[in-house]
């Protein structure tokens, strides 16, 4: 049992850090963007049949899910996946240039930066990635284990009781992890709450590793 758990638990660890790294380089894609002349030129015309197909290009990719504009705390642009960008504008306020937020609609948390500028640095351009089956995908094969993001609203909102919730729950009393081995289906399994900076619970990370695997290897080396 041990190395099962040891193995979940690093993975899921690896797993966060990564999650830590991806808001890093939303910071350093927000800049990119909006240190582009032609994006400050597209956005002082304002006109959004000139701003908006260069957004949709600059903001989509395998990284960025969806952007914004803001001026001041009023949305002048966005592109991408629709998100209700009033609470990601104020909980990244809240947190700085590198932020997450799990909103009130839609499925999924998101993690995000972002880079001001303009006259005064009055301007601010946000871009962000979901917390969805990709990006578990993502972090899947970077870690050599199944990785599952759930987004911490829906999950105190679910009515269901089961090992994982238990797991979930033993992860968010500790602070840092949890990590069981859970007989139905039969995995190693570890949870690792996912905070903003601001102590605000957004996602639990889930690692699992089949038992099978473990097993096999303990039989091998007693045959």
């Amino acid at each position: 049992d041990q190395q099962g758990q040891a193995r979940v638990q690093l993975a899921g660890a690896m797993a966060r850090e990564d999650l830590r790294r991806f808001m890093e380089d939303a910071v350093t894609d927000a800049r990119g963007i909006a240190e582009r002349q032609t994006f400050q030129r597209l956005l002082s015309s304002r006109n959004s049949q000139l701003l908006d197909p260069f957004l949709r290009r600059a903001c989509t990719s395998d990284a960025i899910a969806s952007c914004a504009v803001f001026q001041g705390s009023t949305l002048v642009a966005q592109a991408g996946v629709e998100l209700p960008w009033s609470q990601i504008e104020i909980a990244a306020a809240e947190q700085g240039e590198r932020f997450m937020a799990v909103p009130t609609t839609g499925d999924y948390a998101v993690l995000g930066g972002s880079a001001t500028f303009g006259p005064k640095d009055g301007a601010r351009l946000f871009v962000v990635r979901l917390l969805d089956d990709r990006l578990s995908a993502v972090l899947s094969e970077r870690v050599g284990l199944q990785v599952r993001l759930i987004n911490y609203r829906r999950f105190v909102e679910s009515r269901e009781v089961n090992e994982f919730t238990r797991l979930h729950s033993a992860g968010l009393s500790d602070g840092r992890s949890a990590v069981m081995r859970i007989a139905d289906p039969a995995v190693y399994a570890a949870s690792f709450p996912v905070f903003a900076a601001t102590g605000e619970a957004i996602a639990l990370l889930e690692a699992r590793l089949p038992t099978k695997e473990i097993d096999t290897a303990t039989g091998s080396l007693i045959r």
